[in-house]
């Protein structure tokens, strides 16, 4: 009897042995062809270098501030729950100047917490080579720049998302490659016509979620992320 439960025990110890071999090279793989794709997104963030974007974006953020947080006043020293949402458009040419509008409702800040969504903030973004302009709710004033070589960057929360940066001033591929876990869904997604590989990840920063359409250059089509408070 002790040699019959012996040899089962070393049985069961094999067994979980080449599934755990299978299972790690399954995650190996999936983890390549991930990495893989963050390589094809790379350039296609690289290569643009002009572009018009229409987004629309919502958002949900919680949390506590310690005391010694330079906001903590900000928020009451309570916790905090709210949700953004905004929409707009971007005209956007490398180092010659950006368009951008944008239309923003529900939370803003703590004097603006519910804007109604048929009367939304309106805020416009004007920046080329020569000036800078802004306002928001009202007119507001030109600048004329000081240094002229100074480079024109996007502006809104949609031209970051295009240009890679999700949730972090870290462009996005670089996070991916560095992630302590990614891989690809076996089963790519329809999204509006094109097939999109889905690629998830977790980082540093948190949970990210980027659907790469294959049949435009391996830009993202559609991107989830879940930010974490480090």
């Amino acid at each position: 009897m002790k040699d019959t439960k012996g040899v089962i025990h070393v049985g069961v110890l094999t067994c979980l042995a080449l599934a755990t071999v299978c299972s790690g090279k399954a995650t190996s793989t999936k983890r390549i062809k991930a990495l893989e794709l963050v390589d094809k997104y790379a350039q296609a963030l690289d290569s643009t270098a002009s572009f018009i974007e229409h987004y629309e974006e919502t958002g949900e953020f919680s949390g506590h501030l310690p005391a010694n947080h330079p906001y903590y006043s900000y928020y009451g020293g309570k916790a905090f729950r709210y949700q953004v949402s905004r929409r707009g458009v971007t005209k956007f040419k490398e180092n010659k100047g950006c368009y951008h509008s944008e239309y923003a409702w529900d939370y803003f800040n703590e004097e603006k917490k519910n804007i109604p969504k048929d009367k939304p903030l309106i805020r416009l973004w004007i920046n080329t080579r020569d000036i800078s302009y802004f306002h928001q709710g009202r007119p507001g004033g030109v600048k004329w720049r000081k240094d002229t070589r100074e480079t024109i960057h996007p502006i809104g929360a949609g031209s970051g998302h295009l240009l890679g940066y999700i949730a972090s001033e870290e462009r996005l591929d670089a996070i991916l490659r560095k992630a302590h876990s990614i891989s690809v869904r076996e089963k790519t997604e329809n999204l509006r016509g094109s097939e999109c590989f889905v690629v998830d990840a977790h980082t540093r920063y948190g949970q990210y979620s980027i659907w790469l359409d294959s049949e435009h250059g391996y830009h993202t089509a559609k991107n989830k992320a879940q930010s974490q408070g480090r």
